[in-house]
């Protein structure tokens, strides 16, 4: 348990990831268990919840066991559903909010299930990779682009040079 400045204990409840973005931290009660928190957010966010779980565990898999090409080729294969059920904003709320759950969530790992998602359910995206030499360290990046905005990896893409993307 941390503390805050004033000596009071911090509660989950102010640093909760399925709060919503502005949001009260005083609307949500410290007490309450998280699962109620979870069936108060809808049928609709909790599928995507569970597609995004299951899609972020998916790609890590497929990053570990298969080579990049071959896992970068078959993410530019991926053809839309005969009837998407799900708009693409909760996909990418529930990326966000599972990833700050999950230390092994990388960039990549985010926006590759996030574009998978969004292929499938026929919103066009695209997937960029990019790096930056910082001082004598290659830092490399990650970010997922919908309609011409950054919809997943909000770091300052442009200090990155993108070396690699896939539609």
């Amino acid at each position: 348990m941390s503390f805050l400045a004033s000596g009071h204990p911090e509660t989950s409840s102010s640093r909760d990831p399925l709060r919503f973005p502005g949001a009260s931290v005083a609307s949500a009660s410290p007490r309450r268990p998280s699962w109620t928190r979870l069936l108060r957010l809808g049928p609709r966010k909790l599928a995507a919840l569970a597609l995004a779980y299951l899609f972020l565990w998916a790609v890590r898999i497929a990053l570990r066991r298969m080579p990049f090409s071959r896992f970068r080729s078959s993410l530019s294969r991926v053809s839309p559903l005969a009837r998407p059920h799900l708009p693409p904003l909760p996909f990418c709320w529930a990326i966000g909010v599972l990833a700050r759950r999950l230390p092994w969530a990388t960039c990549l790992i985010q926006a590759a299930a996030g574009h998978l998602l969004l292929a499938l359910s026929g919103t066009p995206s695209r997937l960029a990779i990019g790096v930056r030499l910082e001082g004598e360290k290659l830092l490399a990046h990650a970010w997922l682009e919908s309609a011409g905005q950054t919809v997943l990896g909000f770091l300052p893409q442009e200090s990155f040079q993108p070396i690699d993307r896939v539609d």
